[in-house]
């Protein structure tokens, strides 16, 4: 160890980039930096750490790959739908981690006695940070688990990554791998949830790191403003009065009205008389060339 420098560093690095990722390279590098820091900094086995200094790999740019419907459907077909053959588990289990956004080893990891059915929590005592941590199960989810003949999904890392690209290239789908199915996860579950929670679910402490497997495409999220527009829209479109003039209804608002106009609302009178019943909302008129509200 003594004798490892700075410059066998990076002869080794640029090997290993002939027959690896640049993504692994890094990964290695951090790997060996810190054992390198843990043998100068408490072992006193050395006095200068070999990796300080020397340039690592250019990251990779984050996977924005998701699975389509028509994909799934290919899959599925190939696969089976036979949970007592390992191929159909294979393929289980990427719809599991899909729902859920549990990583493959997690996935594989789970028994009876780590599923709460009762409370629709599966429990993972171990994580890839180090931390233990809860998922929510819907129950789409805990369907997709009681399915199957076994206690769990009884499948090994190897078996499943193999059975997995098989199932995969024979349904003729192509640059998909099984993590981009937390990718998957997090952009669909993104939807439904708050990011507090969603990062709590996925077992993320860094929203940056989170932000790495959303990927929802913008035509996406344009038709989900569309939407939100529409329902806003509806809540606010003119509508005619007795007396003919037009007038907006908006929605109720926590405010009430005083001789000096509209000032916050008052814990104990939330509306004065001139609102008696403010789940009819306000409306505004047009009357004489000017707005006016009316309860």
């Amino acid at each position: 160890m003594r004798d490892f420098s700075q410059s066998d560093t990076a002869d080794w690095r640029d090997r290993r980039l002939r027959s690896v990722a640049p993504g692994t390279v890094r990964r290695e590098m951090n790997l060996l930096g810190a054992v390198f820091t843990q043998a100068r900094k408490e072992w006193r086995l050395i006095s200068v750490n070999p990796m300080t200094d020397v340039r690592k790999p250019t990251e990779p740019p984050p996977r924005d790959r998701l699975v389509t419907d028509d994909e799934l459907a290919r899959m599925a077909h190939v696969a089976g739908d036979d949970l007592s053959t390992a191929t159909a588990r294979a393929f289980h289990a990427f719809l599991f981690s899909i729902e859920t956004g549990m990583r493959a080893g997690e996935v594989l990891g789970l028994t009876s006695g780590s599923v709460d059915q009762e409370r629709q929590v599966a429990r993972l005592q171990m994580t890839k940070n180090g931390a233990s941590r809860e998922v929510p199960l819907s129950s789409k989810v805990l369907g997709l688990w009681l399915a199957l003949p076994g206690d769990g999904f009884e499948l090994s890392s190897r078996q499943l990554d193999a059975l997995f690209r098989k199932v995969r290239d024979k349904a003729a789908v192509e640059g998909l791998t099984y993590h981009d199915s937390r990718h998957s996860a997090v952009t669909r579950l993104a939807r439904k949830l708050d990011v507090l929670t969603l990062a709590r679910i996925i077992g993320h402490r860094d929203m940056k790191q989170l932000m790495t497997y959303y990927d929802e495409p913008a035509e996406e999220i344009a038709k989900r403003l569309d939407q939100l527009a529409s329902i806003s829209t509806r809540r606010i479109l003119p509508a005619p009065t007795r007396d003919g003039q037009m007038a907006i209804q908006i929605p109720p608002i926590s405010l009430r009205t005083s001789r000096r106009g509209l000032t916050r609302r008052s814990r104990t009178s939330p509306f004065r008389r001139a609102h008696p019943s403010p789940r009819a909302g306000i409306f505004l008129k047009f009357r004489s060339g000017k707005f006016q509200f009316s309860g």
